[in-house]
C-alpha cells in the first residue's frame, strides 16, 4: 500500500513538473519568436525608408536568393515542406541529445 502511494506521489509530482516546464519554455519560445518578428519587421521598414529616401538600392532578388541558399535544406533550391520536415527533424534531434526518454 505504501509503495503504491508513495510511486503515484512521484508519478503527480513528475507530472506536474512536467507540465510547469512545458509552460515555461512555451511562453519563452513566444515571447521570443515575437520579439523575433518585431526586429525583422522593424528591419525591413528600416531598409525600405532608407531605399524610398535614396540612400541605398537593395538587390531584393539577390537577398531572395542568398536566403532561399541559406534556408534550403534539401539543395533543391526551393523553400518547401521538405525543408520545413529536415529542419525540424534537426531541430528535435539537437534538443533530444543525451535525453533519456
Amino acid at each position: 500500500m505504501f509503495f503504491s502511494f508513495t510511486f503515484s506521489c512521484f508519478c503527480i509530482i513528475g507530472a506536474g513538473v512536467g507540465g510547469l516546464f512545458g509552460f515555461c519554455s512555451g511562453y519563452a519560445m513566444k515571447t521570443i519568436s515575437k520579439a523575433a518578428a518585431v526586429l525583422v519587421g522593424i528591419g525591413f521598414m528600416g531598409v525600405q525608408f532608407l531605399s524610398s529616401a535614396g540612400y541605398i538600392h537593395p538587390d531584393w532578388k539577390k537577398v531572395e536568393e542568398d536566403v532561399i541558399a541559406k534556408l534550403d535544406q534539401n539543395g533543391d533550391g526551393k523553400l518547401d515542406l521538405a525543408d520545413a520536415k529536415i529542419a525540424k527533424d534537426k531541430l528535435i534531434r539537437r534538443l533530444t541529445v543525451r535525453l533519456h526518454l
